[in-house]
């Protein structure tokens, strides 16, 4: 055995890294997932809204609209409209009307119509956008996919797999045994073309036969606890229950913490694996 007798301990900047970080991620996906959530339960409070309007309303005189149109993906279209209009007395009312429509856009060679509430007569129903009522409920479901749903699902994942790495962490250092892996691969990773680490692909096997395989991400400051003096092997940990997800310490040992004398003890050891 290399590294002390179980339980090890594990750094407390890697526990609290990993640990707020994934917990961040995660509470950043549901706050993702709600905003969506509202911004398009006001796009439908409005639509309902407007269709009151259409249905207990009257028809302005002198209505005109125009404005801006962006599209999303070739197919979800989101309207910015400038609308006037004539009340029953004569009075002119402007307005801007925005909502979003999926696949079927503003058919602009039909004159705009407009209607408003007596009693009301700032608040008013375009036809333009009445003529796209059931695009415009698929528009906010489809927001709310890629919003709450891809956005917010992504992030959410990104706080479940940092968490699950430290709980993977924290089960080899209870009770995981000691593998020499080969190394397979080292693949050289970037951020902005420049080189930033090495991810180093391994394999090894139990006593009883079983599969071991991984991967390990490591800064260019840093290797993985190589187990050989070529650097072709490397020291991993993996628990029985839990094969498929091992864990590679660092040439420093991270993340798991050693004292002065364990991290000493622990090379004399790899030396005498190197022969």
């Amino acid at each position: 055995m290399v590294l002390p007798p179980r339980p090890l301990r594990l750094q407390s900047s890697f526990v609290w890294k990993f640990q707020l970080g994934g917990l961040a991620l995660l509470l950043g996906a549901l706050a993702v997932a709600v905003a969506v959530v509202l911004w398009q339960a006001a796009a439908v409070r409005a639509l309902l809204d407007q269709n009151r309007i259409w249905a207990a309303g009257q028809e302005a005189a002198g209505a005109s609209a125009g404005g801006e149109v962006t599209t999303h993906l070739g197919i979800l279209h989101s309207y910015t409209l400038h609308v006037k209009y004539l009340d029953g007395q004569g009075a002119e009312h402007a307005g801007v009307l925005e909502f979003d429509a999926l696949f079927a856009s503003v058919d602009r060679d039909k004159d705009p119509v407009v209607r408003f509430l007596a009693d009301a007569p700032e608040r008013f129903a375009l036809s333009w956008a009445q003529d796209l009522g059931t695009s415009r409920w698929a528009a906010a479901g489809v927001w709310v996919l890629l919003g709450a749903g891809l956005i917010g699902g992504a992030i959410g994942a990104g706080g479940w797999f940092v968490l699950r790495r430290l709980g993977d962490a924290r089960r080899c250092a209870r009770q995981a045994d000691e593998y020499v892996a080969r190394i397979t691969s080292v693949v050289p990773q970037y951020v902005k073309g420049r080189h930033s680490g090495n991810a180093y692909l391994f394999a090894a096997q139990t006593v009883d036969g079983r599969p071991i395989t991984g991967k390990a991400d490591f800064p260019l400051a840093h290797t993985p606890l190589f187990a050989d003096r070529e650097g072709t092997t490397m020291l991993v940990l993996a628990a029985q229950d839990c094969l498929q997800r091992p864990v590679a310490p660092r040439d420093d040992f991270f993340p798991f913490a050693l004292t002065a004398e364990e991290q000493a003890a622990a090379r004399a050891a790899l030396g005498q694996t190197a022969g």
